[in-house]
């Protein structure tokens, strides 16, 4: 009789559904490879970045740096891979961008699709997205409080520094675009073009 009126009780109160958001993308990515370290692009690889890509890499790479710095957190490295371990997206569920990135906690470093380099919102947003993970703790549930409020808060730090950054030179196509012409001239290397065009301090 108990079991009768706990099934009752369950079905008066309707179905519980848990429904997560996955990006576009990452539903149409799966994770296939065995090996993690069989992912990461070589060097010679990263030459064959487009100046672009390459570009956009830097961008979030200082973005990962100063968000590390801002919330007291051991410097988080981005390297870009083409694909990620089988399984890695169940250990993340209710993470919109769980195929786009994977986090080594023991490395600091942080792994994300190249595929993500074709667009720079895109990608500073996994990026953005995956440190406030980071920051919490916890590659799950993009609901949660905590990940919500980290979020936000990395976003007006993103804000701030795109602020600057347009101030100073103009929209981001046009900081892409700077960059990579002061990077071609082979006279500096990107990483310094790229302090010297745009203010990422807060």
């Amino acid at each position: 009789m108990k079991k009768v009126m706990q099934i009752q009780s369950v079905v008066a109160e309707g179905p519980v559904i848990e429904a997560y958001y996955l990006d576009e993308k990452d539903a149409s990515w799966s994770n296939s490879a065995v090996k993690a370290e069989d992912c990461v692009l070589s060097p010679a690889e990263l030459k064959q970045l487009s100046p672009k890509e390459s570009s956009v890499l830097e961008f979030g790479m200082r973005q990962a740096r100063l968000l590390s710095s801002e919330w007291e957190l051991p410097t988080v490295i981005v390297s870009v891979v083409s694909d990620l371990p089988v399984g890695h997206d169940k250990k993340a569920i209710g993470n919109a961008f769980r195929r786009s990135y994977r986090y080594d906690e023991n490395k600091n470093q942080l792994f994300v699709r190249k595929e993500r380099l074709e667009e720079p919102g895109a990608f500073l947003m996994v990026v953005l997205h995956a440190m406030a993970h980071i920051k919490v703790n916890a590659m799950e549930h993009d609901q949660a409080p905590e990940f919500v409020g980290a979020f936000y808060a990395g976003l007006k730090s993103v804000c701030i520094q795109l602020a600057k950054a347009r101030s100073k030179v103009g929209d981001i196509p046009s900081v892409v675009s700077q960059l990579r012409s002061a990077a071609e001239g082979g006279s500096v290397s990107r990483e310094d073009a790229l302090e010297s065009l745009v203010d990422l301090s807060v």
